[in-house]
């Protein structure tokens, strides 16, 4: 829930950038001013075009093709079209490559990769000349192919591709931190704290190398009624038990300590055991 509001947060924050960009422009088409209009346009466009990344990203996420609907796409070519009519009236050599930068993350988030490598191809040498590095490096990464968006689809294939035990398993302590603590600034609870976090990635490593090194039919169940209220989420330890998938069997009682928890499952119902199958042999 911590990690909702989280994102529920970021998309108001959207929402106020789109509704302030679009008061800018209004203001600017009324003081008649083509490069206040131009600026407002790019700024404009910049966002709505944030918008189809998050679209885009949701959709990889759901193994769905993104598709921008005609109605949509037209309206975004006739934001380019009247921006390129104001920049030329200025002759902005900076105006032009802002608007190329821009072409190039559209093509891109609607799967016309060549198109975009294209823009990029002209983009990069001019860019780099002028010393604009934010729009060279983008150019750069998209003929390179190691855009934000091709990684992320690279890395969640990849992913899907692994077992997840495996890559749980191998965490180390520094990473385990890391992840612990970009978690922690996400969940944003007045009374969450940092060591309930770690912990808490600490029993999910425990628990990837148990069934890697004892059986896969072992999981962790933890008790969830005070982390999905934001109020009280992460601010204690939350009781785990240990359950068998295969056969059914769980741990009576509960405790917050993982290790605890693991040895008295193993001791009750693993023993003689014949099903135990360990991943990693």
């Amino acid at each position: 829930m911590g990690v909702r509001g989280s994102l529920y947060e970021a998309h108001q924050r959207h929402l106020r950038w789109e509704k302030q960009a679009t008061e800018a422009l209004r203001e600017a088409y009324e003081l008649n001013h083509p490069i206040l209009i131009f600026q407002a346009l790019t700024i404009f466009l910049k966002i709505r075009i944030g918008t189809l990344l998050d679209e885009c990203l949701d959709a990889i996420n759901h193994h769905k093709k993104y598709l921008i609907e005609p109605s949509r796409r037209a309206t975004f070519q006739r934001m380019f079209d009247d921006a390129a009519r104001l920049n030329a009236e200025s002759g902005s050599e900076e105006g032009r490559l802002q608007l190329d930068d821009l072409k190039m993350d559209f093509f891109e988030v609607q799967g016309d990769i060549g198109a975009a490598k294209n823009i990029a191809a002209a983009l990069y040498p001019v860019a780099t000349a002028m010393g604009i590095e934010p729009i060279s490096r983008r150019a750069k990464e998209l003929l390179h192919g190691d855009t934000l968006l091709m990684r992320y689809e690279r890395e969640l294939k990849a992913s899907e591709g692994t077992d997840k035990d495996v890559e749980g398993a191998a965490v180390s302590d520094e990473q385990l931190a890391r992840i612990a603590q970009h978690f922690f600034e996400a969940v944003e609870t007045p009374v969450a704290r940092y060591e309930v976090v770690l912990q808490r990635f600490r029993a999910v490593r425990q628990m990837a190398q148990e069934r890697m090194k004892w059986c896969r039919h072992l999981v962790m169940l933890e008790d969830l009624s005070k982390s999905k209220i934001r109020e009280t989420a992460y601010s204690e330890l939350a009781s785990r038990i240990c359950k068998c998938e295969k056969f059914g069997h769980e741990t009576k009682d509960g405790s917050v300590d993982a290790t605890i928890v693991i040895a008295d499952f193993k001791k009750t119902y693993c023993g003689t055991c014949q099903s135990r199958d360990p991943k990693q042999r």
